[in-house]
């Protein structure tokens, strides 16, 4: 695996392990690791900061600390999991993401990681939010499935589908349901919802990619051409 690659940063990883994904970058990168705190003996052979087991000692500091070799940031360790930085869930915020909306995405990320439920709601809320955003013009009292229609000709048909599954995922998270559907019990399995989660998390990204970055990025180019050579959509006239 290339050392510049980038993927979901891990949240396990062996201790000592020579390279990870680096929680902070994202990068496949080399990992210096040392003991948080300074170990000193008790007597022949044993250290203060270990971890103490029935009838041993584990040879090595419960809290450790990895340096990435890319970007500079450290993570603390406590055995094999990641304490620090706070475990998250999903991508981090688009980077055109509107920062009424990116607060709140990061408190899904962050609450996501601890329970799938409160995760799988926060994503509607999130997408709800953005909506709000990126389309003010939309009635005030409209409902989410209302909002997603008012985008679906200026978005994929892979994000339209995913904007109603977070709909309804995120709507029966919150309303306990004796017959819930398939896509909430998906979402509330220990072992299969954190990917669909992630997923639904996602939807908030994409959305903003698509309906703000993209467009801006278009716009941009436009503004480059001749004049005389830029010709917009024709607008046909209508009769009153």
């Amino acid at each position: 695996m290339s050392m510049e690659s980038t993927t979901a940063p891990e949240r396990t990883a062996q201790v000592d392990k020579p390279a990870f994904h680096c929680p902070s970058c994202g990068v496949f990168a080399k990992q210096t690791w040392a003991a948080l705190l300074k170990e000193t003996r008790l007597g022949p052979g044993v250290p203060v900061e270990v971890e103490r087991v029935p009838g041993k000692w584990l040879g090595r500091a419960t809290l450790r600390i990895a340096t990435c070799q890319h970007c500079g940031d450290h993570s603390i360790w406590r055995r094999d999991r990641m304490i620090f930085p706070v475990d998250t869930m999903g991508s981090s915020a688009h980077p055109d993401m509107p920062v009424e909306v990116r607060a709140l995405y990061e408190e899904a990320a962050a609450v996501a990681s601890k329970s799938l439920r409160a995760g799988t709601a926060f994503a509607r809320v999130v997408v709800e939010r953005l909506l709000r955003t990126v389309d003010p013009d939309a009635p005030s009292r409209a409902t989410l499935e209302q909002r997603i229609d008012r985008v679906s000709c200026q978005v994929s048909s892979s994000l339209l589908k995913l904007l109603h599954i977070v709909r309804i995922a995120g709507n029966g998270a919150v309303h306990i349901d004796d017959s819930p559907d398939a896509i909430v019990i998906t979402a509330l399995d220990a072992e299969h919802g954190p990917e669909l989660v992630e997923m639904l998390l996602d939807a908030a990204n994409r959305l903003v990619d698509e309906l703000i970055t993209r467009p801006a990025a278009v716009d941009r180019h436009w503004s480059a051409l001749p004049p005389s050579k830029a010709k917009g959509p024709q607008v046909q006239p209508t009769d009153n």
